[in-house]
């Protein structure tokens, strides 16, 4: 199965002082940047938005209730060092009222190797064509408990016939050593678990082999 690996991201939930979380307390923080290292901002044209602070291919974006760490390249590389950043933020600043942590790693996969009629459709979608009814987006998802958090799989495919394959790795909890531990799941065992999930799914629908970025 060809897999584009896209918009892989990092998750801390929680109530977040944006006052504290300037771009140079980002820079320092969770970055662990020296005072005057250089950090890209980027600010939003309409100005409704937080501000972004990039630096080495990492892109941390803090709201009001969630800390996102984004990666340029979508990679395993990348995305422990989101983790690291985000155990950073749990512990920097600990009398933060947490609520959640977790990571999305997402694929997109041609739609001329995906039978979306075998995989998702059902026969009640049939029903809804013959009453006139258009569908815009398929969705099959699952929940699959793993160690002390879960991993919400989905495939979704839109109306473009575009189709995205889902790892929502959560751990839900006030604690902040639940949620350090969670974002401390070594980058072996992700992968593993992905490529294992992968495989359980693919039926004759996949292919035996895929190209996850390692």
């Amino acid at each position: 199965m060809t897999l584009e690996a896209t918009n892989w991201e990092v998750l801390v939930v929680g109530y977040w002082n944006r006052a504290i979380l300037t771009p140079r307390g980002v820079a320092s923080m969770l970055f662990k940047l020296p005072e005057g290292a250089g950090i890209e901002i980027m600010v939003p044209v309409e100005g409704l938005e937080s501000a972004q602070v990039k630096h080495e291919g990492i892109i941390v974006k803090v709201d009001d209730r969630r800390l996102i760490i984004g990666m340029e390249e979508a990679k395993y590389e990348n995305l422990q060092k989101a983790m690291e950043l985000g155990r950073n933020a749990l512990t920097e600043l600990p009398r933060t009222p947490f609520l959640a942590a977790g990571f999305n790693i997402r694929f997109k996969v041609p739609d001329s190797e995906f039978d979306v009629d075998e995989f998702i459709k059902t026969t009640s979608d049939t029903r809804l064509f013959e009453a006139d009814y258009k569908i815009s987006v398929y969705r099959w998802k699952r929940q699959i408990p793993l160690s002390d958090g879960l991993v919400n799989l989905s495939v979704a495919v839109d109306d473009s016939s575009e189709v995205t394959i889902e790892f929502n790795f959560h751990r839900g909890s006030k604690k902040q050593e639940d949620l350090v531990s969670w974002l401390s799941l070594p980058r072996e065992e992700i992968a593993q678990n992905v490529n294992k999930i992968l495989s359980a799914i693919r039926s004759p629908l996949f292919e035996e082999e895929n190209n996850a970025p390692n």
